[in-house]
This record gives C-alpha cells, structure tokens and sequence, in this order.
C-alpha cells in the first residue's frame, strides 16, 4: 500500500483494531500505526501524534467515503 490517508486516531489499542477489523469485513484494506508506541507511553496516551492511527488506501476514502459499514 503506498498512498495512504489517516481516517481515524485511537484513544486506545483496542478500538483501532475493532475499526480495522471492521474495515477489513468491507473489503477496504486498513492499516494500523503508532501501535508500537503504547508501551513507551507506559499505556497511556500524552498526545494525539503517538496515538494508534488507521489508515486506508487513498483510493478508497474517495470512492467509498459515503457507503455504511456493515458490522
């Protein structure tokens, strides 16, 4: 995947891999960053820059930016 958009910044590790997954069950490739810096922060989240982000193909949030998710 090369041009990706961040779509969604976490508040915890946990409800990016929820939207990951439920991304994925649609068929849009998701991907998830800034996970590896949970146990820096010794799991708490100081600013929005390390906080776990989702991310999908630039494509996607153009053709399918109005279509529900199924979940």
């Amino acid at each position: 995947m090369s041009d990706l958009k961040k779509v969604y910044v976490a508040h915890g590790l946990g409800d990016a891999h929820v939207l990951c997954g439920i991304l994925e069950s649609n068929g849009i490739r998701s991907v998830l960053r800034g996970d590896e810096f949970m146990p820096l922060q010794g799991g708490g989240l100081f600013c929005p820059e390390t906080r776990p982000s989702v991310w999908v193909p630039v494509s996607y949030t153009h053709l399918r930016a109005h279509e529900p998710l199924r979940y």
